[in-house]
């Protein structure tokens, strides 16, 4: 299924699309890619055309950047 993905943590910038095989849960720890945030938030969608749902994270890291992964958000 595929999930939109956005961010709640204040200052971030982040709307991204994956790949899933079930819904995530509300306080599970999402990783894909390069992030990693806490759910706060899930919507199953009916009336978009391609996405099954939305998820909203918090608590979002930059697993990319060493210095950034240990504690701070994502920041534009």
């Amino acid at each position: 299924m595929q999930l939109l993905v956005v961010s709640y943590t204040p200052g971030s910038y982040l709307l991204h699309c994956l790949e899933a095989d079930q819904m995530p849960r509300v306080g599970e720890t999402l990783e894909a890619e390069r992030i990693r945030g806490r759910v706060v938030g899930v919507e199953r969608l009916s009336d978009v055309q391609g996405v099954e749902g939305t998820v909203i994270l918090d608590d979002l890291l930059d697993l990319a950047d060493p210095a950034m992964s240990m504690a701070a958000p994502l920041r534009p």
